[in-house]
């Protein structure tokens, strides 16, 4: 080939090139799929609760640079951080409405930036994002207040509003802890700041961990429960082997704590046994109530990791909207209990990775009335509304693109078990099984 043809060839190709370049879009982007920012919060406006969920996403932002009739340039590549916040219905689990509250360049100075919601305080949800405070409207998530407007509200405070989420605690309200050393505590009536004084350090300490270090999530045992009182019977959940633990009572613990009881957990088919009632010897204090045997219940199925679904706690002066975002009173042990006298059992439905959780709405006699699969395998948060249930579950499966938890929330109808569900990760109405 002459030396013109070569020219010409490679003179065809670096146009052909110029042309592809000039054709592709000189900016992309691509999304990670969104994860769970801190704890889930039940926001409520009147008589209308919804489910507050914050997001970190990111995104890869690759933009084309350089390039001429001598160079085709490069590709330059960024990475952002996106803080989300959406609301869900608590009638569907349908989103309401999305808000971006902040875009971040992800660099070295940008690491370790969270989003978290702190409480409901009257109409207002106080949050953290990236490095500052903010005030949201109730209704619509709409930003009220922000540090500038903190600052022009309360002169005093400019300049020792902290940057890190660690000097904050949601205390029956929203308390910073200024750079200065003084403690306030924000109203919502105004955005005036108070000076605050501890009452409890203990309490308060626990309230800043819960605030800035808890992910919002329990096990689905902490929602559990092995036993109760029904129709005046003390009836067990157990297997065998927790069986022939609990009728080991001679000190009556068994019979007044169930959690005493031994817990195989894993793979332990449960099912249910009416207590035949004893007494302990006679004590200083007197004796106590305990289990002499315990008779297994005809007719009862039996449910692999099963345990009663816990009552809600109720809520304490002293922990104010923490219930809101799915803080529980660990020693609460009263099992759901319905007018006719059913209850509710929460159990897997198989012990290997494809196993999801189940719920069970009993009657009286404990024969099943309906029984749903869930999209999970572990609920991590649970509310209680009239007539359903709140859910929000994990699990440690991957799915392709989705990486290895999957989160979903769930709205379910406590008369029928039907329920309706959304894919955190996937952005999208979970399709329930037939």
């Amino acid at each position: 080939m002459s030396a013109r043809r070569i020219t010409a060839t490679l003179s065809a190709l670096l146009m052909l090139a110029m042309l592809v370049v000039i054709a592709w879009p000189s900016l992309r982007s691509t999304f990670e799929p969104p994860s769970r920012e801190g704890p889930i919060g039940l926001v409520t406006v009147g008589d209308e609760p919804a489910l507050w969920l914050m997001t970190r996403q990111e995104e890869e932002r690759s933009r084309h640079v350089g390039g001429g009739t001598r160079s085709i340039g490069r590709w330059v590549t960024d990475h952002y951080l996106h803080f989300r916040l959406q609301a869900h219905d608590a009638r569907d689990a349908g989103r309401r409405w999305l808000r971006e509250l902040r875009v971040v360049k992800d660099d070295i100075d940008t690491h370790g930036r969270q989003a978290r919601i702190f409480g409901q305080q009257g109409e207002v949800v106080w949050v953290w994002v990236c490095d500052e405070v903010l005030a949201l409207d109730a209704r619509d998530g709409r930003v009220l207040a922000d540090r500038v407007a903190l600052e022009r509200i309360n002169p005093d405070l400019a300049g020792l509003l902290p940057r890190d989420l660690q000097f904050h605690a949601w205390y029956g309200g929203l308390v910073i802890n200024l750079v200065d050393g003084r403690r306030v505590r924000l109203r919502s009536d105004g955005f005036i700041a108070e000076p605050f004084t501890i009452d409890d350090e203990n309490a308060f300490r626990y309230a800043t961990s819960l605030s800035t270090t808890w992910n919002g999530f329990y096990q689905t045992k902490d929602f559990g429960v092995r036993a109760g009182t029904f129709g005046g019977h003390w009836i067990g959940l157990f297997s065998d082997a927790e069986r022939r633990d609990a009728i080991d009572d001679g000190f009556g613990d068994h019979y007044r704590n169930a959690d005493e009881v031994l817990d195989e957990n894993f793979g332990a088919r449960r099912r249910f046994w009416r207590a035949e009632a004893g007494r302990t010897r006679e004590f200083s204090e007197g004796d106590h109530p305990r289990i002499r045997d315990l008779v297994a219940i005809d007719g009862a199925k039996t449910y692999l990791e099963g345990r009663l679904l816990k009552a809600p706690d109720v809520p304490g002066a002293a922990r104010g909207a923490f219930t809101r975002i799915g803080i529980w009173k660990a020693a609460a042990r009263l099992p759901v209990t319905f007018d006719d006298g059913g209850t509710l059992v929460v159990y897997n439905t198989r012990i290997d990775a494809a196993g999801r959780l189940a719920l069970a709405r009993l009657d009286r006699a404990f024969r099943e009335q309906w029984t749903t699969t869930l999209p999970f395998k572990s609920i991590g948060a649970r509310w209680s509304l009239p007539g359903r249930l709140l859910l929000v579950g994990g699990g440690d499966y991957s799915r392709p693109g989705m990486g290895d938890v999957a989160e979903a929330i769930v709205a379910l109808d406590l008369a029928t078990g039907t329920w309706s569900g959304w894919d955190v990760a996937a952005e999208a109405a979970i399709e329930r099984p037939k």
